[in-house]
């Protein structure tokens, strides 16, 4: 589930979409937190190399020479990065939920900016469309959705091995002590009479 507005810009992350793997996960809050804060290092990441994290988003590379100039009084940075005063992005933060946990821009005062930049339909904004939050129908790119299935993986519980006894196999082949004993019994009988037949 997606919130698009100017009061807020999030993407909400269903964990129980993930089916089995979020159902053995062993701590859950644990699990969130680790996935929180891999999706928003991932947004950032992306944003900063002037990528879109979005499956198919769409991001305007190029800078006015205007706006250029301006940045150029902020960061040394000459790529479409978002990154003017570093303000919106600051303000990117996840919530936790019993199974979901929600990403996304919820200051009144970078809301509008940043959904403007994601759906190009702020009048108030008009600012060029670089997508870092997806809509509705729209995923986060492969290398985020991987990540979250590999934090599942390594929260997984320890499967307890079946402790049912083994119930030993039966056979009919005669123990070394009943095998070895009747000789060693008619060893000892011969050895007497051979003794006792000497004497005579």
């Amino acid at each position: 589930m997606s919130k698009m507005s100017e009061k807020q810009v999030s993407k909400t992350i269903n964990l129980k979409s993930y089916g089995q793997l979020w159902a053995n996960v062993d701590n859950k809050t644990e699990a969130k937190e680790e996935i929180a804060e891999f999706v928003i290092d991932s947004i950032l990441d992306s944003v900063g190399e002037g990528k879109s994290p979005v499956k198919g988003g769409r991001w305007k590379k190029s800078l006015s020479s205007e706006y250029l100039k301006v940045k150029k009084g902020f960061s040394s940075s000459g790529i479409a990065n978002m990154e003017l005063t570093g303000d919106m992005l600051d303000s990117l933060i996840s919530k936790s939920k019993a199974n979901s946990i929600e990403v996304g821009i919820f200051s009144k005062k970078e809301a509008p900016k940043a959904f403007n930049h994601n759906t190009r339909q702020s009048k108030a904004n008009p600012n060029p469309q670089r997508q870092f939050i997806p809509t509705e129908k729209e995923k986060f790119k492969r290398n985020i959705e991987s990540g979250i299935k590999e934090i599942l993986k390594d929260h997984e519980k320890d499967v307890v091995p079946d402790a049912t006894p083994v119930t030993p196999r039966q056979t009919n082949t005669p123990s070394v002590v009943e095998t070895i004993a009747p000789e060693r019994e008619f060893s000892l009988a011969d050895f007497v009479f051979s003794f006792s037949t000497s004497d005579e």
